[in-house]
């Protein structure tokens, strides 16, 4: 005869779906049965994983608090200009999590107006790793790598900072950056580049105040000529500005156009009479026109009377030089001998050999004592000019 066993406990039963006689005393006991037993742990452990969590989120909640509590307090340290302090209360925020982007920026930043480069790139270093667009952070990366001599560097940290993602006023964040890296390539002799530089930025049109000042570092960057056309262009939409009216007169006198200067200084010193600086500018080029003997406004004998001047400041400046003025014998001698007196019918080949003859005396007393400040500016300036 077969077997029956019950399906809960495995007792044996008189047949199938027969009452387990275990399983009616285990329930009159009071004991639970199996699947019960079941169902309750599993609710215990649903109640216990709910409390772990959240218990977990308010663990979660207090650090995050915490760590605000911490930035907010080095962000206004920093504002205040102490960075000891922010840099302090900066790791204590990165306690609360070291892959906080923005309390490693922020000790960065504190890090790097404490003079602690390395440190401070360190960190630098790993955020562009995760964001390379940080603009903020490739500005920062190539202020330092100037200052640590990694010029190529900087140059590429600028580059990827003013075409790269700035959270706010994008625009004015990139000119500021744009300009920063000009001034590095102008400390660095590098004028190509600036210049280059400068071009791009003009393509985007940008406004006056922003020409003005492109003009000025093309002026600095030897590219006096384009200088020139964009001061020339500013006193048309601003010709009331006195400082525009100044750079135009510097370019025209760094391309040796020193009437065109005169012309811009005086207009610059009508606007502003009290700039002593223009004054002086327009006075050295009152001597150096008046001093020139190429100005066919004057008449030859005004022109003869000016190369002979032209010789003896020439010849003046020789005889500074205390070693050497024997081997410009025969040169002296020839200017000691004029006199003031023009050979007839060869005024103009007079006033070519007299600048001739000035030009040897300056040659030669830049090659006996080049280490010697020359006394006569105008005299150098319209010297060098004739020489172009």
């Amino acid at each position: 005869m077969p077997l029956h066993y019950c399906l809960i406990c495995h007792h044996e039963i008189a047949h199938p779906g027969a009452e387990c006689q275990y399983c009616l005393s285990r329930a009159t006991t009071g004991l639970a049965p199996p699947m019960a037993l079941l169902a309750g742990v599993f609710l215990a452990l649903a109640l216990l994983f709910a409390a772990t969590r959240s218990l977990t989120a308010t663990y979660q909640e207090v650090r995050q608090e915490r760590r605000r509590v911490h930035v907010s307090e080095a962000t206004g340290l920093s504002e205040a200009g102490r960075y000891e302090a922010a840099a302090s209360e900066f790791r204590a925020a990165l306690r609360y999590g070291r892959s906080d982007f923005e309390a490693r920026l922020g000790l960065s930043q504190a890090l790097f107006r404490l003079g602690q480069l390395s440190e401070a790139r360190n960190h630098l270093i790993d955020l562009v790793a995760r964001d390379p667009t940080s603009a903020v952070v490739n500005r920062l990366l190539a202020e330092i790598s100037a200052r640590q001599g990694r010029v190529d560097e900087a140059v590429s940290h600028y580059r990827t900072a003013i075409y790269g993602r700035w959270p706010e006023d994008p625009e004015g964040n990139r000119l500021t950056a744009r300009f920063a890296l000009v001034e590095l390539l102008e400390e660095e002799g590098r004028s190509l580049q600036v210049v280059g530089e400068l071009a791009e930025l003009l393509e985007e049109a940008p406004d006056d105040a922003v020409r003005e000042r492109i003009a000025r570092h093309l002026l600095r960057a030897d590219a006096p000529e384009r200088a020139a056309e964009l001061f020339e262009e500013l006193t048309r939409s601003q010709p009331e500005d006195a400082g525009v009216f100044e750079g135009l007169g510097e370019a025209e006198f760094a391309r040796a156009h020193y009437l065109s200067a005169r012309t811009a200084f005086s207009r610059s010193l009508a606007l502003d009479p009290g700039n002593a600086g223009v004054l002086e500018r327009l006075r050295l080029c009152n001597r150096i026109v008046d001093l020139d003997p190429t100005f066919r406004r004057v008449g030859t004998r005004e022109r003869y009377r000016r190369s002979e001047e032209l010789v003896q400041r020439a010849l003046a400046e020789l005889r500074r030089c205390e070693v050497g003025l024997e081997r410009f014998e025969a040169e002296i001698e020839r200017a000691e001998a004029l006199d003031g007196s023009i050979r007839r019918g060869g005024a103009e080949d007079s006033v070519e050999e007299n600048i001739s003859l000035a030009e040897t005396l300056w040659v030669g007393r830049l090659e006996l004592c080049p280490g010697l400040e020359p006394e006569d500016e105008p005299l150098g300036l319209v010297l060098e000019k004739l020489a172009q």
